[in-house]
């Protein structure tokens, strides 16, 4: 792969990345403003199926 692919690939992987990243911030303020254990059910799903490894703080 030329230069010009790499680089575009790599940006487009650290894209990929800080829009996760932010999803799982709005996802996990959502979490702890949730007030039902339905929601927060729903909310915990999304946030595992986005990061399978993420680590809840208690």
């Amino acid at each position: 792969m030329s230069l010009a692919g790499r680089k575009r690939r790599r940006q487009t992987e650290i894209r990929q990345k800080r829009k996760r990243n932010v999803k799982l911030c709005k996802l996990n303020a959502r979490l702890q403003a949730a007030s039902s254990d339905s929601e927060r059910a729903a909310l915990t799903a999304k946030i595992l199926k986005i990061n399978p490894g993420y680590q809840f703080s208690k």
